[in-house]
Parts: structure tokens; C-alpha cells; sequence
């Protein structure tokens, strides 16, 4: 075994939840800072996880856009359109917010 599994143990898999923080009030978000912390990282995680998407449909549209050339406004349209409508309001920096935030 290396230093880090001495260190921290076998890997068990995910350490954190998937879930919304129990017990948080959106109307007081600090009355349990626990639950408030918990409720920002899992906000964060959704939204990170948002963003890989977006980078994931970006690559594929890189991909078309180099492989079909200069017919790629017709052949690339359907992810054209889905990556635009994908990045609307994605992110963790406030310009980005929209409505779905």
C-alpha cells in the first residue's frame, strides 16, 4: 500500500451527497450552518456537473465543426443548437445567472 492509502484508507467511493441538505430553510439559509454549507456545495457540485456537460457537447460540436468542414452548418446544426441552449445560465460566476439559477 502507498502513503496515501495509509493515509486516508481505501477508496469507498463517493464521500459526499447526493441529496439537497436536510433540515435547510431557504428563508433563513444560516440558522443551520451546517445544512447551509452542505446546501452550497451541493448547489456547486449540480452546477460543476452542468458545466462538464456543456464541455462535453462543446468538443463534440469542435469535432463535427472540423470534420464536416465547410458543410458544417447544416451537419452540426442539432448540436449547434443544443450546446447554445445548454450554456444559457450554466456556471458558477453570477454574469451567468438566468432564470433556472
Amino acid at each position: 500500500m502507498g502513503l496515501t492509502t495509509n493515509f486516508f484508507g481505501i477508496y469507498k467511493g463517493e464521500m459526499f451527497s447526493t441529496e439537497p441538505a436536510t433540515g435547510f430553510d431557504p428563508e433563513k439559509p444560516w440558522a443551520d450552518p451546517v445544512a447551509g454549507f452542505e446546501q452550497r456545495e451541493y448547489v456547486v457540485r449540480e452546477k460543476m456537473v452542468e458545466v462538464a456537460k456543456c464541455q462535453i457537447i462543446r468538443d463534440r460540436l469542435q469535432d463535427c465543426v472540423r470534420k464536416e468542414g465547410v458543410n458544417h452548418y447544416e451537419h452540426c446544426k442539432e448540436l449547434s443548437s443544443k450546446y447554445v441552449s445548454m450554456i444559457k445560465g450554466v456556471g458558477v460566476h453570477r454574469i451567468n445567472l438566468d432564470a433556472r439559477s
